[in-house]
């Protein structure tokens, strides 16, 4: 069985900030919405080496997220692009009890 909710997923708008050639932090300026699982966050610009430290989503939203490595020789041109943020789900855990052939019953009332 599966169980999808309404609506999708909006992906949160960050800037990085630059401070001397590395990435010491970011702005999340958009938090998004609809999002189950980290995002894949990847730093776009002239240097090398910097990464996005711990994430955290509240309620759907990105809140924040952590300086992880700060890189080198990035610029004011710097930005971030941002992926994912889903959760692909697991395997449920419905068995096949009393003849139903393993489907979901609801007892509505009605008869056909």
């Amino acid at each position: 069985m599966s169980v999808v909710g309404p609506g999708g997923v909006t992906l949160p708008t960050i800037i990085p900030i630059e401070v001397s050639g590395g990435i010491l932090g970011f702005n999340v300026t958009s938090g998004g919405s609809g999002l189950t699982a980290d995002l894949t966050i990847t730093i776009v610009g002239t240097g090398t080496g910097a990464t996005a430290g711990a994430q955290v989503i509240s309620g759907g939203v990105l809140i924040s997220v952590a300086p992880g490595n700060a890189g080198s020789g990035y610029g004011s041109g710097t930005t971030v692009t941002v992926s994912g943020g889903t959760f692909g789900g697991s395997t449920g855990g419905g068995q096949n009890i009393g003849g139903n052939g393993g489907r979901f019953i609801v007892n509505d009332g009605t008869t056909n």
